[in-house]
């Protein structure tokens, strides 16, 4: 287009980018804003959602901004418009996309780690072995993983007992056989030191779980969630587990010292009864088996509350995922 100067001359006006150069530019503009979009997705679980958003879009911005300065700006308005207009809507579609995709798949691992987590607090008797449910995500396989763990832990001490003895103490019928539990008491003292084994086990287990790779691909909420949730139910170092280790010693203590009082043999065995001849040995016998009942009582009142908490985590892990966030 032609112009008059100052003194009646005609003059020719620069003319703007060459329209190829203008649609390379904004192709390559695109094509960086949605690289940059989809390698932000990878770290979306450190992001919330509309921080997510804001940084596709200033993702978007920057692409323009940096098309303006080197090429927009010698252009017309309509080549400023149609670039932004190319490059953001695409950026935003993807993340869009992803955060809807990726809200379906937290909730599918949502109730799965409620179902596992139910699975688990049905099991009433650790020696035989459970199978549970699929895991559907990160969440639901980091603890299917750790509950299987800690189930085959708990049947390994379950087996510890039966094989000290200590059900003998339950079926006096059993105290006159040989090899009975009160021939070996110490076979009892070295239960406690199972138990701390096994304590020890499980409390590996736990933090071994608190360090999983599939926490890093949680959102960030989800995952604060899930690890309070850990740390209250399944944790060595809680309130709980401390009650429950406290009483499985006290039951262990309490054992011994009912076995040292039988292996006396101050007692005659008459039916399903035994009657001690001796009135110490029979006052001390029925204050370690009132040890034995409080502590056993307490345990499972414990463990009913342990399964009620891991059902209420599996349902607080399907809240916080369909929470609006």
């Amino acid at each position: 287009m032609a112009y008059a100067d100052e003194f009646g001359g005609y003059h020719e006006e620069p003319a703007g980018p060459a329209p190829w150069l203008m649609s390379a530019a904004i192709a390559g503009g695109l094509a960086v804003t949605v690289g940059l979009t989809l390698l932000l997705l990878r770290t979306e679980a450190a992001l919330q959602p509309v921080m997510l958003l804001g940084a596709v879009l200033a993702i978007a911005a920057i692409a323009w901004l940096i098309l303006w300065a080197t090429l927009l700006r010698r252009a017309s308005a309509a080549w400023s418009v149609a670039a932004f207009a190319l490059v953001a809507p695409p950026a935003l579609a993807i993340g869009i996309g992803s955060l809807v995709w990726e809200g379906m798949k937290a909730e599918q691992d949502a109730k799965a780690t409620a179902t596992i987590a139910a699975a688990a607090a049905d099991v009433r008797d650790p020696r035989v072995s459970t199978t549970l449910p699929p895991a559907k995500g990160p969440m639901s396989s980091l603890l299917r993983r750790a509950l299987i763990d800690l189930l085959a832990n708990q049947r390994d001490y379950a087996r510890a007992v039966d094989a000290s003895g200590i059900g003998d103490l339950n079926s006096f019928a059993t105290l006159t056989r040989k090899g009975s539990v009160i021939e070996n008491c110490g076979r009892l003292g070295q239960l406690a030191k199972t138990f701390e084994a096994s304590k020890k086990r499980h409390a590996s287990i736990t933090a071994e779980a608190k360090r999983a790779p599939e926490l890093a691909t949680m959102q960030v909420a989800m995952r604060r969630q899930f690890l309070a949730s850990m740390e209250q139910t399944l944790s060595r170092g809680s309130a709980y587990a401390q009650q429950v280790s406290g009483y499985e010693l006290d039951a262990i203590e309490a054992a011994e010292d009912a076995c040292e009082v039988l292996a006396h043999r101050r007692w005659l065995l008459e039916g399903d009864r035994i009657m001690f001849t001796s009135a110490a040995d029979l006052s001390r016998f029925q204050h370690a088996v009132r040890a034995m009942q409080i502590a056993g009582a307490e345990q499972e009142r414990l463990v009913e509350q342990q399964r009620a908490q891991l059902r209420t985590m599996g349902e607080g892990m399907i809240r916080g995922t369909l929470a609006p966030r």
